[in-house]
């Protein structure tokens, strides 16, 4: 958005933004010694539980 108020002519002003992640989620790894986001209302490992019960955690969600 910069590039294009500076030099509307350049590459860059002619890309389209990213779509927001605002309604995302992300599913990552993490290190040995780092450690996942935790959420009392959500299952301990939500990637298992959208596989197995997936109408269940569509509902909570």
């Amino acid at each position: 958005v910069q590039v294009a108020a500076i030099n509307p002519s350049h590459p860059l002003a002619q890309m389209p933004l990213p779509p927001s992640m605002k309604n995302c989620i992300q599913l990552a790894a993490c290190e040995a010694n780092e450690l996942l986001p935790m959420n009392p209302d959500l299952p301990a490992d939500l990637f298992t539980s959208c596989l197995t019960t997936p109408i269940k955690i569509a509902l909570r969600w």
